[in-house]
């Protein structure tokens, strides 16, 4: 009796002593949160309040306080415009929630209300595919369906920039800010571009695949696993991460870093080409994708990750270019990959991607990052462009 009892009290020290660190550590587990009401995940993030935003199509807009547990649906009748889908989300250096909606523009939480700008008032379009904010000057851009709309925060202005102003086409897809604050766009069918910050995004610089074409000519992709440029000029989603740009198309990755540009293809690529002399490894230890079609893209500390419309998601090492597949490989073949709409780090690292039609599903470990972290430092990238003048919070609401 006196060893059992010995033995409570021991597991009791033991859970508390374990407890005690963990508090003093700051150590949390976030890889059992509850399933998400909204399974259509289109878009998610972590805000520097610790709150997890996701974005659906069709269900609405839905936010989770980490350390309640607890979803809950964002906004009412009188705060968003008539619709339930929801596809681009943003935090900028003032800590508003940007959200992009089907056809009546973006939707900014400013922590006390929500203020709508639509195409009547604000933007060239009203869908908007991606919204992306510099961490040099806190500029905040908008990809619509007519072109691009970005906002200074330091002036309180809005610029747009359509096909009248020199894009090749006006359905933007994907935008990334650089570190230097330099804006790269991704079209629906032209390429992608990159608009520089020095001339206020006047000058564009234009990247595009060649035309490839068999005896046929019905071959418009790149008829090799790898190769220089861009694979195709169908982008999905782009993403910077240091001093090179990812753009994700319908057959691969291109890679644009200093002058040199890449494009990786998938592994579904020889079947999809039929073609006679494919290259399996034109490129040393370069292996091919999962898959050619790239549907998401997230930036961490470790490399980038990959996400595709039929395969598991990747983690690719730039410096390297090789690639580890998520945690959950075998659980995810089970349900046959599922396209993968977006990525988002939680407070512990522990990364979820977000799987349309499934919810979220836990990918992968990292080292933890601070949402607050990186708000402050956009701030203090801002204050280096910006030395003399301030931004004031709630600028635009």
């Amino acid at each position: 009796m006196r060893f059992t009892a010995f033995l409570k009290l021991l597991g009791l020290m033991v859970s508390t002593l374990l407890a005690l660190c963990s508090f003093s550590l700051g150590v949390e587990n976030f890889s059992n949160l509850p399933p998400c009401p909204g399974s259509r995940i289109t878009d998610a993030l972590v805000d520097s309040s610790g709150i997890l935003w996701a974005s659906t199509q069709g269900e609405g807009l839905f936010y989770l306080e980490l350390d309640k547990n607890v979803w809950k649906k964002a906004g009412t009748a009188a705060d968003f415009p008539d619709t339930e889908n929801f596809y681009a989300l943003a935090e900028d250096a003032q800590g508003r929630i940007w959200v992009g909606t089907d056809r009546w523009g973006v939707c900014i939480w400013n922590g006390k209300q929500w203020k709508t700008y639509t195409r009547k008032t604000t933007l060239p379009g009203g869908r908007v595919f991606d919204i992306s904010v510099s961490s040099a000057t806190g500029d905040v851009a908008v990809a619509t369906s007519g072109g691009i709309a970005i906002y200074s925060p330091l002036t309180d202005s809005w610029k747009d920039v359509t096909r009248a102003d020199g894009l090749p086409e006006d359905q933007v897809s994907a935008l990334a800010f650089d570190r230097s604050g330099d804006l790269w766009v991704g079209f629906l069918t032209a390429g992608m571009a990159r608009m520089t910050l020095k001339d206020e995004y006047k000058t564009c610089e234009f990247f595009q695949s060649k035309w490839h074409s068999d005896d046929a000519r019905k071959l418009s992709q790149p008829p090799v696993l790898f190769g220089a440029g861009l694979p195709s000029n169908l982008c999905n989603t782009m993403a910077a991460n240091g001093n090179s740009v990812f753009v994700g198309t319908t057959s691969g990755l291109g890679i644009k870093r200093g002058d040199k540009e890449i494009f990786i293809r998938g592994m579904d690529a020889v079947e999809k080409l039929k073609a006679k002399g494919i290259m399996k490894s034109s490129q040393g230890k370069l292996r091919p994708l999962p898959e050619d079609y790239v549907t998401s893209l997230y930036p961490v500390k470790e490399g980038v990750w990959i996400g595709f419309r039929n395969q598991v998601p990747i983690l690719l090492n730039p410096a390297n270019m090789q690639y580890e597949s998520s945690v959950n490989t075998k659980l995810a073949e089970k349900k046959k990959g599922g396209t993968v709409s977006c990525f988002v780090d939680l407070p512990d690292g522990t990364v979820l991607a977000g799987v349309f039609g499934e919810g979220f599903r836990v990918v992968g470990k990292q080292q933890p990052v601070k949402r607050k972290d990186v708000v402050l430092e956009m701030k203090s990238n801002i204050q280096k462009f910006f030395p003399f003048q301030m931004i004031r919070h709630g600028i635009i609401l």
